[in-house]
């Protein structure tokens, strides 16, 4: 509360300022300014966030102030402050070379919340350091400050502003280095899905799919913000308002990652905890199946539809990894294609017993282990390759693939 009143009073004072100086430019102005006010204040909440992966709240902390003061210099040039104030515009620049790297570890450290940091990671700043001290970027920030506001008054006011090839490739490189670690944190994603896969049972890991729908925002950002920069060079677009649009997303972005990560927190981290499971070796003991069926059979532990497999490895008395490893070596499946066959059958024998008639379709499915509509669907037609509804038009039950290995 402390930083929102801060925050609240130097943003207030700040559009005074303009107004009485009479350099206002409304929509501009306010769409920058809501932008680096609203990713400073999230950066300063995420600070002191205790929930979720300390290094993963730091990573998006430092993208949100790197995102921020970006908007700030541009706010700046919309504001038309920028003779008061002329070695801000520009000036941040090149940490357009830290957002995708922030982003990527921020990603990196949320699905892998205990991986130490390694000094070789440090080598994803290079692009920054590039920017900074080999770009145009340090001319400029060399200039005086006659020279810098000649400089931003050709780039924003000349018409049409055509960039040189040097900037061209350095936009165009920004671009690929951000898809390529927008790619990466994809396929680290679907990585870390399909090994909770193995563990879970959780048949919608829905908080996985909801932060890939973050994954593909900061893509979209990355791709248009440099599609903008293209329909401005080609078709002699002046920057100025091409750049309200881009700002526009990246208010956009920071509200969605703000949302997920302060808000509602837990949807993001609360599974994504480090499984504690000593790597021990279990020379000469192999589970038996037979007590596993039995197990199957007596106590149906499958009914429960947040069933996990250390919750099944605790009732067989035996280690999380070698229940998964008796799984796919004996059985060829892994833990959540062994449950949910079971849970497929469950329901073709409540959907077929006259004890049932009273109860609907998702009522037998909810009671035999499934969490919701559309994970039972998806999951019953996997494996009987018919519908709910065309199986009780056919009336017939067929053998559990799973089950025939037990008999």
């Amino acid at each position: 509360m402390v930083f929102y009143n801060f925050f609240v009073v130097w943003y207030f004072d700040l559009s005074v300022l303009m107004i009485i100086i009479g350099q206002f430019d409304v929509l501009p102005s306010v769409m920058t300014s809501i932008g680096c006010f609203q990713g400073f204040l999230v950066a300063a909440n995420l600070f002191f966030l205790k929930k979720g992966s300390r290094k993963a709240n730091l990573f998006l902390m430092g993208l949100l102030i790197a995102q921020s003061l970006i908007i700030f210099q541009n706010f700046v040039v919309f504001s038309g402050l920028y003779p008061q104030m002329p070695h801000v515009p520009i000036l941040f620049y090149s940490l357009n070379g830290l957002i995708g790297p922030l982003f990527f570890f921020y990603v990196l450290y949320l699905l892998y919340p205990h991986r130490n940091f390694r000094w070789i990671d440090s080598l994803h700043g290079s692009i920054f350091i590039y920017l900074l001290f080999f770009s145009w970027n340090w001319e400029y920030i060399t200039m005086n400050a006659e020279e810098k506001i000649k400089t931003i008054s050709y780039i924003y006011n000349k018409k049409p502003y055509i960039p040189d090839i040097d900037t061209i490739f350095t936009l165009l490189s920004l671009a690929i280095v951000r898809l390529s670690y927008v790619s990466y944190a994809l396929w680290l994603l679907n990585k870390k899905k399909q090994g909770l896969k193995k563990i879970s049972s959780d048949t919608n890991i829905s908080y996985l799919n909801r932060f890939k729908g973050v994954i593909y925002i900061f893509g979209a950002y990355s791709g248009i913000s440099f599609l903008f920069f293209l329909v401005s060079y080609f078709f002699h677009i002046k920057v100025y308002y091409l750049e309200i649009y881009l700002h526009l997303i990246n208010s956009i972005f920071l509200v969605v990652i703000a949302i997920i990560t302060i808000q509602q927190p837990e949807k993001l981290f609360f599974v994504l905890k480090k499984e504690k499971i000593k790597e021990k070796q279990t020379k000469g003991k192999n589970l038996e199946l037979d007590k596993l069926s039995e197990l199957m059979k007596t106590q149906q532990p499958y009914l429960n539809p947040e069933l996990k497999l250390q919750d099944l490895a605790a009732m067989m008395d035996t280690p999380s990894h070698n229940l998964s490893e008796q799984l796919n070596k004996n059985l060829g499946v892994n833990f959540y294609d062994f449950i949910n066959q079971y849970r497929v059958d469950e329901f073709k024998k409540r959907a077929t017993s006259s004890e049932y008639d009273q109860l609907t379709l998702l009522a037998i499915a909810l009671d035999s282990g499934f969490n919701s509509k559309a994970s039972f669907n998806r999951i019953f037609k996997k494996y009987t390759k018919i519908t709910p509804s065309q199986f009780l038009h056919k009336r017939k039950v067929s053998t559990s693939k799973i089950g025939a290995k037990f008999n």
